[in-house]
């Protein structure tokens, strides 16, 4: 994505119980600002230090499940 922009990073967690869905940055932490809400990470305003590796966690009573995605900026 271009530095300046919105991208928003969506995770689905499907199950039942329903999971619980969190965010993370691997190796790093998510900046002051950076909104998640509803298993979406929103990262308004684009910022260089913003790239890496994303980790999206799923969990509920019967277990856990995680996704990556990679930004580049």
């Amino acid at each position: 994505v271009l530095a300046g922009t919105t991208v928003e990073l969506e995770c689905l967690g499907l199950g039942d119980p329903r999971p619980h869905v969190t965010w993370s940055k691997v190796g790093g932490h998510i900046r002051p600002g950076v909104l998640v809400r509803a298993g979406t990470l929103t990262i308004e305003q684009v910022e260089r230090a913003d790239a890496g590796q994303y980790r999206c966690t799923a969990t509920n009573a019967v277990g856990t499940v995680q996704s990556h995605v990679i930004l580049h900026v």
